[in-house]
């Protein structure tokens, strides 16, 4: 599978984020599933805080009612690679066809 970076023109709101920078990237489309955890390991699934067991139900929920099955991941700088790698599985086995990272353009 292959992995994307994606810029992200949008706030974060429900949790505090310093995303990491990249020279490539593309702009995402707003219907693509937002997974978002933080460097205290918080993650949310479009917005909503969500408990780690419950990770793949929520998503493969979410993933279910959309016409896109990509899920963008939006992690803090500071996450860990293999947390990073987990939620990139958990989404995986989810049904998500895609897993994207969203990054911060670098000036």
């Amino acid at each position: 599978a292959a992995l994307s970076f994606t810029q992200l023109k949008l706030e974060d709101n429900h949790l505090d984020l310093q995303r990491p920078s990249a020279q490539s990237g593309q702009l995402t489309d707003r219907q693509v599933l937002r997974v978002a955890i933080n460097s205290r390991g918080e993650t949310t699934v479009d917005g909503t805080l969500v408990n780690p067991w419950m990770l793949q139900a929520r998503v493969r929920e979410a993933l279910a009612i959309r016409v896109s099955k990509s899920v963008l991941l939006v992690a803090d700088e500071k996450v860990e690679t293999g947390s990073l790698i987990r939620l990139m599985d958990d989404c995986t086995l989810a049904g998500a066809s895609g897993v994207g990272v969203a990054v911060e353009q670098r000036q």
